[in-house]
């Protein structure tokens, strides 16, 4: 009896986790399906067939709206991404993770009241990553053609760059630090503050019984 409550204590509790971002979420995920709709509709139109309507077809076009609105799906994801970011607490915590860190590096304190006064946007975010991803893609496209050899030559040169500690890279953390402020990152509440700062100490203390262990 007590094994059949726990089955069921687990199935609703899943069953509550998967549904609740949907509930919560409702708005991002109709504009995601009505962007992918539009896309999906656009290509149908510029098809000189549509009267089939096999799976084949429809992959079809699927490759078709990644070759010829490659960009501009690419776009939208970003969008899609923001929205998800702005419309729910994850750019609250975002910042705060940015703003927890930057404390304990400059500071090395994890007082709320220090964490509160840093700023969000971190040096080391991923955004800045994708910008200097976006941009080395877009200086290679002029000279390779292969999509997937573009993509892996981008991504492995844009993380080499992103690695370097250097005053040339500037102006790409400013473009970074922009998107992370207006779109990445919200104002993060006391809430949200204290949640990145245990965490924040949580991981130290990870990090500290790990070393010992190696030692």
């Amino acid at each position: 009896m007590r094994t059949k409550k726990v089955r069921i204590f687990y199935f609703g509790l899943t069953l509550y986790l998967f549904v609740t971002p949907f509930i919560v979420m409702w708005k991002v995920y109709l504009i995601a399906f009505l962007s992918l709709l539009v896309l999906i509709l656009l290509s149908i139109g510029s098809s000189e067939s549509t009267s089939d309507s096999s799976l084949i077809h429809i992959l079809s076009i699927v490759a078709n709206v990644i070759d010829n609105h490659f960009w501009l799906l690419i776009a939208m994801i970003l969008i899609i991404y923001a929205f998800i970011i702005k419309l729910s607490n994850l750019g609250k915590y975002h910042g705060a993770e940015h703003m927890t860190d930057s404390s304990f590096n400059s500071l090395s304190s994890l007082i709320i009241s220090d964490v509160a006064k840093q700023s969000r946007i971190h040096k080391h975010c991923g955004t800045n990553f994708v910008v200097l991803l976006f941009v080395t893609f877009f200086i290679l496209s002029f000279f390779i053609s292969d999509f997937i050899l573009l993509t892996v030559l981008s991504v492995c040169l844009g993380y080499e760059a992103f690695l370097i500690q250097s005053r040339i890279m500037t102006p790409f953390y400013w473009i970074g630090g922009f998107f992370q402020y207006t779109l990445f990152t919200s104002k993060p509440s006391i809430k949200h503050l204290e949640v990145a700062i245990a965490s924040y100490e949580a991981l130290l203390t990870a990090e500290r019984d790990h070393k010992k262990v190696q030692v």
